[in-house]
């Protein structure tokens, strides 16, 4: 007999992904989610990405809806995203009052991220705090992100951890630390000082991603979500401090070893 505390009954998870952590007070959930996996489902009708949950989604509550074995509705909040090409920590709460809240605080620069990325280095890439301003625009149908003083603004902390050579070029894994949350800001950011993220297929060295591939059989892209940070004190809601972490997958470290 199902459990009817459990919030998460009859979850229909991607079956690449896995629930991480829940928070040992309150209904907030950490999965980890498997590059190629889109966060939300798409909205062209012609997609048939894989997504989070196989459930239906409400755009304007930014939600998932399933139904469980007694056929009781329920539902999973997004409180904020991840690019389907990046793996790693993704937040997701089954109380509305707490998904206002998390959003909140994203939006409010008050949870810290941390993401490691595999990049195409070279002689000067050293420890930086980038600041940049970035615009998207759509060219055909597509979105892009690109530098440029309309933007907004962008910051990132990044420091180099490990370098290693392949396929003829030196390469390297460096840790990120977004202090804002832009669309593909930390792929733009990459990108743009000559160390783009290995297996991008919008900003990346298209001609090393092929050789990469080619050479380990991984096809991806090496941009993972590593640890989420929360110090949450707002009034009419408890205090909360959890801290979640994501292991590196063994390809991003096989690369630099």
């Amino acid at each position: 007999m199902n459990d009817s505390r459990n919030p998460l009954i009859d979850l229909p998870l991607d079956h690449h992904c896995q629930v991480l952590a829940k928070h040992d007070k309150f209904d907030i959930f950490a999965f980890e989610k498997a590059a190629g996996v889109q966060t939300q489902p798409s909205k062209k009708k012609s997609s048939k990405g894989r997504s989070l949950l196989k459930a239906n989604y409400c755009e304007e509550d930014e939600k998932y809806l399933w139904s469980d074995a007694d056929n009781k509705t329920r539902s999973l909040f997004l409180v904020h995203r991840l690019d389907a090409p990046t793996s790693g920590i993704l937040l997701a709460t089954t109380c509305e009052k707490w998904a206002i809240t998390l959003r909140e605080s994203f939006a409010n620069r008050e949870i810290s991220k941390t993401y490691h990325a595999v990049v195409k280095a070279h002689a000067n890439s050293r420890t930086s705090y980038w600041r940049d301003y970035l615009v998207k625009e759509s060219k055909n149908g597509i979105m892009r992100v690109k530098r440029h003083k309309s933007g907004k603004l962008a910051t990132s902390s990044m420091k180099v951890e490990r370098v290693a050579h392949t396929s003829g070029s030196m390469i390297a894994l460096i840790k990120l630390n977004p202090e804002t949350g832009r669309t593909h800001q930390l792929r733009v950011q990459c990108a743009s000082r000559g160390m783009p993220i290995i297996g991008d297929r919008t900003y990346g060295d298209f001609s090393l991603n092929r050789k990469i591939a080619k050479k380990t059989k991984v096809d991806r892209m090496f941009l993972h979500a590593t640890c989420l940070s929360l110090e949450i004190n707002k009034p009419g809601m408890p205090k909360i401090s959890w801290e979640i972490d994501s292991s590196l997958p063994r390809d991003f470290i096989r690369f630099v070893s």
